[in-house]
């Protein structure tokens, strides 16, 4: 299994085993061959890239793991550290897995 996926120079991710083996794969390929399934991992959703919905709400990603706030807010702000992924499955959106994550 996996313990990291980064961002990757010849795909658009890289997957980095335990024994630090680097495997460039498109996010989309997690998806199709069914390992998406993140949950416990700390992941970026919430600092790298975020949701806004059309009232401003902001959502850690499209798998909407962390409520943010809403954007209008005085105090509003973006994560400063990776929150750990509570949904069963990672979302089919690219920016989502596209998200790097660590298995903890």
């Amino acid at each position: 299994m996996s313990v990291l996926l980064v961002e990757s120079k010849t795909a658009d991710c890289t997957v980095v085993l335990k024994d630090g083996t680097e495997i460039d794969i498109e996010s989309w390929e997690l998806w199709r061959n069914n390992l998406h399934h993140f949950k416990g991992w700390t992941c970026a959703a919430g600092s790298d890239s975020i949701m806004i919905e059309n009232d401003f709400q902001v959502w850690s990603g499209v798998c909407r793991n962390d409520n943010l706030g809403n954007l209008l807010d005085d105090n509003f702000s973006l994560f400063k550290e990776p929150t750990i992924c509570t949904t069963n499955q990672c979302t089919a959106c690219i920016s989502d897995l596209n998200n790097s994550k660590k298995l903890i």
